[in-house]
């Protein structure tokens, strides 16, 4: 038997405070713990199915367990430890939950990475993370090799070759223990490295099925968001802990979303951003109906959502409001009334204020800051990785500061104002104008820049650009996307340049945003889209 070596890393673990008199018991470990739950799973059930990959590919829970103690044992092989970082840079699929069970079973944390990275970006996200290995696959792997980063490469196939072992682990994992670093999108700089425990995943997805509600061993959930956001990880650990079965896919598609459904035979699915708006402004056809699905969480609710659910024939309807910290306070649970415009309600074992700039609350109805505390320790983030002064300020007064505007009405509901720092949300994606700016500054023609978001079609945002040259110097718009696009991720990409003389100012100085984001498009505003310039995955 193979035995685990020790290897501890030094965590902030500033917590909440908490009420005593209504603190309950944290879950057992095989509900909550990744490496407990297959294990589990498979002496329940070891021959019921567990995943249903894109190419048709089966894992029933024995076979699941199997090709974790496969990835665990290649990764100890390469000489990883409990309470290690590991890398995880690949698309959704087996590969993904194969690494993330390995690293699971040895007692190690995952720290996932966005496909779409590369650069600067990328960089930032391996070095910020603590991590010395990586897995990922050849495609993805050019990119650490044009940063020269001194990682250790783990393949997929490494992975599935590996000699099952599962290290005794003394003390064995708990709810506290750390199973994710989850980045921030960064909006108010450099991504920040989020320590995630297992309970506060685990607490995501029961809380997106109305406080653990309603999912059977029976039931399936499309698995079709990223698993290197927290949302795929939630939905995914909550059905595996019902043990429910995951169909997975690699990315989300409209065109084919109910084709896909009546392949897999899902009766679960999470649609974030603009998805469920895609759907719906798609011409009606037969497919559409031609599904098991049960319950949708949408998250955002759509304004529309009545019709969403009656002409798609779903029978329950639920949304969550959450972040890569807090998971998931606010919900509408499956069958819940929406209200319009709310984003819910608060979830049971957490208090929630509406907050000044001094923390103190504001009256009901009036915007302020939303601050978050949890009854039982262990449902939040531990803090940030390598940032002790941002977790100090984040956790200050003892609860957590989520950075959103909200306000609350008389009826304990609760609605999402706007983001207090500038932050853009495009398709999905959370985006840091700070990021964007600092790789258009590095154009050497250009001497100012300011990113803000400009609404899309369906809701949300995309992504404007206003330019001050260097004096005597001129910029094309064209040239400006050309020299970005290896330098971002896809989806930050700008859609909109505007060439202008100066920025508004405040007397300190400071970029005025608020009177960018009035500013309508003009004929001096160049479109991308427009003139047809793709972007390359």
């Amino acid at each position: 038997m193979r035995v685990a070596c020790e290897r501890r890393v030094d965590m902030n673990t500033t917590s909440g405070a908490e009420d005593s008199s209504e603190v309950g018991p944290l879950p057992d470990r095989n509900k909550v713990v990744t490496r407990h739950i297959l294990e589990h799973q498979a002496a329940v059930r070891p021959r019921e199915l567990c995943v249903l990959g894109s190419d048709g590919e089966t894992w029933n829970w024995a076979k699941s367990l199997e090709n974790a103690q496969r990835a665990a044992g290649a990764l100890a092989d390469r000489g990883v430890c409990r309470g290690d970082h590991v890398l995880i840079l690949l698309p959704n699929g087996l590969s993904w939950l194969r690494a993330w069970w390995g690293v699971s079973m040895l007692g190690a944390v995952m720290v996932t990475v966005n496909t779409a990275y590369r650069g600067e970006t990328l960089r930032h996200a391996c070095t910020e993370s603590a991590a010395s290995v990586i897995v990922t696959d050849a495609v993805l792997g050019e990119r650490i090799d044009q940063l020269g980063l001194d990682l250790t490469v783990v393949s997929p196939a490494e992975l599935a070759g590996g000699t099952a072992a599962a290290p005794v682990l003394d003390p064995p994992l708990d709810a506290w223990d750390v199973h994710a670093v989850n980045f921030t999108s960064g909006t108010t700089g450099t991504a920040k490295g989020v320590l995630t425990p297992c309970l506060a995943t685990y607490m995501g997805g029961v809380n997106a099925m109305g406080e653990g509600g309603g999912l059977r061993h029976t039931d399936r959930w499309l698995v079709d968001t990223p698993l290197f956001h927290v949302s795929g990880q939630m939905t995914a650990l909550v059905c595996m802990s019902a043990g429910a079965s995951l169909a997975i896919r690699d990315q989300f598609s409209g065109s084919r979303y109910w084709n896909v459904l009546a392949e897999t035979r899902a009766t679960h699915s999470l649609l974030v951003g603009t998805m469920a708006q895609f759907l719906l402004a798609q011409e009606p056809s037969p497919e559409e109906r031609k599904h098991r699905l049960r319950t949708v969480v949408l998250a955002p609710i759509v304004a529309d959502h009545e019709s969403f659910r009656q002409r798609f024939g779903v029978d329950l309807l639920s949304s969550v409001y959450g972040q890569t910290e807090i998971s998931t306070p606010l919900l509408v649970p499956p069958g819940g009334d929406i209200i319009p415009g709310s984003v819910g309600r608060p979830r049971s074992g957490v208090e929630l204020r509406i907050v000044d700039e001094h923390d103190m609350p504001v009256p009901t109805g009036e915007v302020g800051e939303l601050i978050i505390r949890t009854h039982r320790p262990w449902e939040m983030n531990l803090g940030y990785v390598k940032r002790p002064a941002e977790t100090i300020s984040a956790w200050r007064n003892g609860w957590f500061h989520t950075g959103d505007a909200f306000r609350r009405d008389p009826d304990d509901n609760y609605y999402y104002v706007d983001r207090t720092r500038d932050t853009l949300r495009r398709r999905g994606e959370n985006i840091s104008s700070f990021q964007v700016e600092a790789e258009v500054l590095a154009h050497p023609d250009v001497l100012e820049a300011a990113c803000v978001g400009v609404p899309a079609q369906f809701g949300e945002e995309e992504v404007k650009v206003f330019v001050v040259p260097v004096e005597g110097r001129t910029i094309e718009p064209s040239d400006l996307i050309r020299f970005v696009i290896p330098r971002l991720p896809r989806f930050m990409v700008p859609r909109f340049i505007e060439i202008v003389a100066e920025l508004p100012k405040n007397q300190t100085l400071r970029v005025q945003k608020f009177q960018l984001r009035t500013r309508p498009n003009n004929t001096h505003t160049w479109d991308r889209e427009a003139v047809g310039m793709p972007i390359a995955h």
